[in-house]
């Protein structure tokens, strides 16, 4: 998140490292399956955008906040705070690139293996 970066290059990229299932995967053809459930996430953190990553079996939600976003800490934190079925797990700070924090959220409810 947000997804319209989350499917840029770079972030494909970095899977080829890290090897983790990514819903928003792509290549030169964008999966049928991510183009149909696209309104709903683009909703998040709405809890039906949850309840779909959940469906999905997606268990952990990166939110990458950028050095020119001056309020997602004052308008889009809160909302994913207020989301009882999110979890924080971690923030990361380091700059990377444009990317000021990354904050990772686990989505919980869900049996893990």
């Amino acid at each position: 998140y947000p997804l319209d970066y989350a499917a840029k290059g770079q972030t494909l990229y970095y899977s080829t490292i890290h090897g983790q299932k990514m819903v928003h995967g792509a290549g030169s053809l964008i999966p049928q399956l991510y183009t149909a459930n696209l309104p709903t996430l683009n909703q998040w953190p709405a809890e039906t955008a949850t309840s779909l990553l959940e469906e999905l079996g997606v268990r952990y939600v990166l939110v990458d906040v950028f050095e020119w976003d001056t309020t997602f800490e004052e308008d889009t934190l809160p909302a994913i705070l207020v989301n009882e079925s999110l979890e924080p797990v971690q923030v990361f700070e380091e700059q990377i690139g444009p990317v000021r924090a990354i904050y990772v959220f686990e989505i919980v409810g869900q049996d893990h293996p």
